[in-house]
């Protein structure tokens, strides 16, 4: 297998890819190509020596431009999320009604996975694509000026590279603590998601301006991270408990952290909302059957991933050629049993 070539595309021909397959140019051109005319070993072995030497096909080729596969792509962090398959869902009706398919890409996170996904669309695999990531604009910024082709972003860009849906996660994470307080919950407890995340860092930034605003200010002791699962929620909740810090309140930065929270809170022999009052965010379907039900700040999954897909095929139809467009989408909450009490709360004691 050839080496890469390292900054990707660059002074790659498909002669190159030709010369380290063994195979003609216009072998490798039908084979990227997916034409039924090549074997599927062939085509997988052009495919490896291409992404191997990171060959870009030259777009200003007419025949590329003429090429529409009639799929667009929804790139997301993980897969088990359910935001992100209720987003896929929208995405997918959309796509349906309008005659493309929908591939979904899973990129565990990971930079280079997302780098691999754009370039899908940069060798014309897909004719547009969707992208959710957790990286903040910084790191977008250079892998999206590098595609040339519709891509929507659903998460912040900072600058408009490209189309972008957001949501003012920072205000939804306000509503949580203020809800918290106007139920008489005085010592809030805060499990963000791990640092370094757009989600995590605009909780924070939530949560510590509406502390500003009410002068007030929130215990290092009371706030912990984990990641955005059951299990995280579960861990964190265990060493707030473990930390012997008093609270009656607690929020948590993803509706997954606060179900393994009130796990940890009813193992502990504390009930919920009497002892501790519990908030998530997202509003999965799973918080209507928790026990109790969870209140949650709903961020509008479907809502964003519809008007992702408007965007993503305005472009691909050509109802619009004008500049990038940046929607937000503003938050909602949604109380249920896990925040409400008659009478005063209980709380845990330090």
């Amino acid at each position: 297998m050839p080496k890469s070539s390292g900054t990707p595309g660059r002074g790659v021909t498909i002669a190159d890819v030709a010369r380290e397959a063994g195979v003609s140019a216009a072998t490798v051109s039908l084979a990227l190509n997916g034409s039924p005319r090549i074997s599927a070993e062939t085509r997988r072995r052009v495919a490896e020596v291409a992404a191997a030497l990171h060959y870009l096909p030259n777009h200003a080729a007419a025949s590329l431009r003429r090429q529409v596969t009639n799929t667009v792509a929804l790139v997301v962090p993980e897969i088990g999320n359910p935001i992100y398959m209720e987003m896929a869902k929208t995405i997918q009706r959309a796509a349906q009604q309008r005659g493309y398919h929908l591939h979904l890409i899973s990129t565990e996170g990971q930079a280079d996975e997302e780098q691999h996904a754009l370039e899908t669309l940069a060798r014309r695999l897909v004719d547009g694509l969707v992208l959710i990531s957790l990286r903040g604009a910084a790191a977008l910024r250079e892998p999206l000026s590098q595609v040339r082709g519709p891509v929507v972003v659903i998460g912040r860009v900072g600058e408009p590279l490209c189309d972008n849906v957001m949501v003012d996660s920072a205000a939804g994470a306000g509503m949580a603590i203020r809800h918290l307080w106007e139920h008489g919950r005085q010592q809030v407890a805060f499990i963000n998601g791990m640092s370094g995340t757009v989600p995590a860092t605009e909780r924070a930034r939530g949560v510590h301006e509406v502390y500003r605003q009410a002068g007030r200010t929130l215990p290092t002791a009371l706030t912990v991270q984990a990641d955005f699962t059951l299990e995280g929620g579960y861990r964190a909740t265990q060493q707030l408990l473990d930390a012997g810090e008093a609270f009656d309140g607690l929020y948590c930065a993803n509706d997954l952290m606060a179900i393994g929270a009130m796990r940890a809170l009813r193992h502990h022999g504390l009930k919920v909302p009497r002892d501790v009052a519990v908030i998530g965010m997202d509003d999965i379907r799973d918080c209507l059957i928790t026990t109790p039900t969870l209140s949650s700040v709903s961020l509008l999954a479907a809502e964003r991933g519809r008007l992702a897909a408007e965007l993503l095929f305005d472009r691909l139809t050509g109802q619009t050629d004008a500049p990038p467009r940046q929607l937000t989408v503003t938050p909602v909450l949604i109380p249920r049993e896990s925040t409400q009490i008659a009478g005063p709360p209980g709380g845990v004691s330090a």
